[in-house]
């Protein structure tokens, strides 16, 4: 492991070695300053340390006698942590489709790292949070599980048990649960909305609708149009004359 690393009380210790001039003949490793106890390779897995501050040792020889030495202080916690839902509770029956899982943790040593939910072991959930929502989806007996793990990896559970008797829709055979519920909406009032009639939509005779008089009134305008423009254009063809004629006055 690395300085100062929290570990279990259990792991392993590796490290690398080698000789530029003959080879490593053996390895040795000393744990808190202890004794001395040479090993084959170059790991060693060390078991049964106290939960505290460690010193881990490892000293290496070559064939020709010289010797080079490493050491690491790591921190062992070897204490899991403790952990309890504290909502819901035991054998709690719950008449919704979800409900908030909360619980309580504590590791003295090193701290909790993360929580992981399961819902009838099935993994619903992984959190640095004390709380979650679990979903389920029909109504049943469920096994609610929380995990605790702290930095060094140990772990602790609490389990709850519940009963969901949520009104999911139910089927046609045997009125059972349905997993898949289907949303339905309603309305406070009935009403009935009719269709105008043919009279209403056209209007009485001799009287026309208002989008009748629109219709009538384009039309009209696309057949005057073409008269003003005419007169419109003969007016000034005869001011041209007028013009022509009065300059030619002038001149004689």
């Amino acid at each position: 492991p690395s300085s100062k690393a929290i570990v279990s009380a259990s792991f392993t210790v590796t490290w690398v070695a080698s000789d530029a001039i003959s080879y490593i003949a053996y390895s040795e490793v000393s744990i808190d300053d202890g004794s001395w106890v040479r090993v084959s390779g170059f790991n060693y897995t060390v078991v049964g340390l106290s939960s505290g501050v460690h010193k881990i040792c490892v000293r290496v020889t070559d064939a020709a006698g010289w010797q080079s030495t490493d050491l690491r202080l790591v921190t062992v916690d070897a204490e899991p942590p403790t952990v309890r839902i504290t909502e819901p509770s035991n054998e709690t029956t719950i008449n919704a489709t979800h409900v908030r899982v909360c619980w309580t943790a504590t590791d003295d040593m090193s701290g909790c790292a993360f929580y992981e939910v399961f819902v009838n072991e099935s993994l619903v959930a992984n959190t640095t949070s004390l709380y979650t929502e679990v979903f389920f989806p029909e109504a049943g007996t469920y096994t609610i599980t929380v995990v605790a793990r702290d930095y060094a990896g140990n772990t602790a559970q609490s389990m709850v048990v519940v009963q969901v008797i949520a009104p999911y829709p139910a089927t046609e055979e045997g009125h059972q649960p349905s997993s898949t519920p289907t949303p339905s909406a309603e309305t406070s009032e009935s009403s009935t909305v009719e269709a105008p009639s043919a009279a209403a939509s056209e209007g009485s005779l001799g009287q026309p609708t208002h989008q009748r008089k629109w219709v009538m009134f384009a039309l009209l305008l696309l057949l005057v149009a073409p008269a003003i423009f005419f007169v419109f254009i003969k007016r000034k063809k005869l001011r041209a004359i007028v013009r022509r004629g009065s300059s030619k006055g002038e001149g004689r």
